[in-house]
């Protein structure tokens, strides 16, 4: 029998956990490459640094949302139903933090140099 493979059962921020609607997307990258390319085709390859990130869409349940604002050099872990985590570290809370009131949620996006995943 295959194991799930989508899907998010947690998710913590220093420790602490956060009521998690969904949404969940990363990326542990820290290259982004793109081809540069002349009139005799690919040349080379340009490689820019990038940061890492952790995202997701959260129920705000008596929270203080404008400390998400405050956010940084924080750990933050996400666990799949998979199995695998996601684990930032020292990481910055970007963006700006907009509620839907219909439905109590707001996304939180963290960056920074240290996200990896663990299988």
């Amino acid at each position: 029998m295959a194991k799930p493979a989508a899907g998010a059962t947690s998710f913590t921020i220093d420790g602490s956990s956060y009521a998690l609607v969904g949404n969940v997307t990363y990326s542990p990258s820290s290259i982004k490459r793109e081809a540069l390319v002349g009139i005799d085709g690919h040349q080379v390859w340009k490689e820019t640094p990038t940061l890492g990130f952790i995202a997701a869409k959260i129920r705000d349940l008596g929270l203080r949302v404008e400390d998400f604002n405050k956010m940084r050099e924080v750990n933050v872990s996400v666990t799949l139903v998979s199995g695998k985590q996601i684990i930032g570290t020292g990481l910055g809370c970007v963006d700006t933090q907009e509620v839907d009131t219909e439905d109590a949620t707001f996304d939180v996006r963290f960056e920074g140099m240290d996200v990896t995943e663990i299988l």
